[in-house]
């Protein structure tokens, strides 16, 4: 292994049948309170308001450890040509694991940079090894599977990805090779992609603007993996 989301209130209303075409609202009450008083009830029902605004409900495809969880990104194959972007992947998915409170713990990065620095023979270790020997519980197996961030756009809606496979292991398990990974089933892991548009590379000018917004959105997508969430109208299910 070497180194190498809107939901206004109006829109709200008018998805739940509230506001009229003409921009009046439907379902109002007037209550007179004597001379030239009134107050206007609003009779919506919220919990109808509140279903307009979430989109499908998502169960998390595994729970982490509350233990110390170690996100690795692995380019093994070096498909990352703007080194940064490795670490604003690991930054980026280990916040996001945190916010959403997918893992209580994440092993810092400066573990594994000691640990890149104190064995000759780093490259040479296995991911379970690696994560034995940073102490974690679990560890996050990010392996990059392609990577484009340039600045020359040469497809206008798909000018810049990031797509990786994702496993979690359990580097404390040594008896049973078959039993180190923890899921998914499958041997090829859950593979992800972030992609940005032409537009997108535009604004975001530079390549390592370009790695920035890829990693921020790929991060994303790679906790929700270990949570519950709910998906924006235009989203769909990796």
């Amino acid at each position: 292994m070497s180194t190498p989301l809107s939901c206004s209130p109006a829109a709200a209303m008018e998805r739940a049948g509230v506001y009229g075409k003409r921009g009046g609202w439907r379902g109002l009450a007037t209550q007179s309170l004597g001379r030239g008083g009134s107050i206007s009830l609003l009779i919506i029902p919220f919990v109808a308001l509140c279903g307009a605004c979430g989109g499908q409900k998502v169960d998390a495809k595994f729970h982490l450890t509350a233990g110390s969880v170690m996100v690795f990104v692995d380019d093994v194959h070096e498909r990352v040509d703007w080194p940064p972007a490795r670490r604003y992947l690991w930054d980026d998915v280990s916040q996001e694991l945190l916010r959403t409170k997918s893992a209580t713990r994440v092993v810092p990065i400066e573990t594994e940079e000691s640990l890149r620095q104190t064995h000759p023979d780093f490259v040479k270790l296995s991911c379970r090894e690696i994560g034995e020997l940073a102490g974690a519980e679990q560890v996050v197996w990010i392996e990059v599977q392609d990577f484009l961030a340039e600045e020359d756009i040469t497809d206008a809606t798909n000018a810049a990805y990031f797509a990786v496979t994702v496993k979690v292991l359990n580097p404390v398990e040594k008896k049973d090779r078959h039993r180190v990974r923890v899921w998914p089933d499958s041997p090829e892991g859950q593979y992800l992609s972030a992609n940005i548009t032409g537009a997108g590379v535009a604004m975001a000018k530079t390549k390592d603007g370009i790695s920035k917004e890829l990693t921020a959105k790929l991060a994303v997508n790679i906790a929700r993996l270990f949570h519950d969430h709910r998906l924006e109208d235009f989203e769909h299910e990796p």
